[in-house]
């Protein structure tokens, strides 16, 4: 469902991304992906360490109003604290 609102109204955001966050670890790698040449292309891509990178990706959301993130999987009571801990710091936006 959230996949066909972000289709639909793709139009409305400056970015729509998407992160897998089944367990806390695939939410950590996910959001540091974000950083990638093929999403938000950000200097910090190069980094070895992966809090470096989710710093970067949370920084840019911080930073640039308007996108949509969608974290999708978080089924697991593990999964969903890790998103709930996140919130906090996307709520600032």
């Amino acid at each position: 469902m959230a996949v066909e609102y972000a289709w639909r109204r793709l139009a409305d955001y400056s970015a729509c991304l998407f992160v897998t966050a089944d367990s806390p670890e695939n939410l950590e790698r996910n959001l540091a992906e974000l950083c990638g040449a093929r999403v938000l292309n950000l200097p910090e891509r190069a980094e070895r360490e992966q809090e470096l990178q989710v710093a970067a990706a949370l920084r840019w959301l911080n930073q640039h109003p308007g996108w949509l993130l969608i974290l999708d999987n978080a089924d697991t009571p593990e999964a969903a604290t890790a998103v709930e801990d996140l919130l906090p710091s996307l709520a600032q936006i």
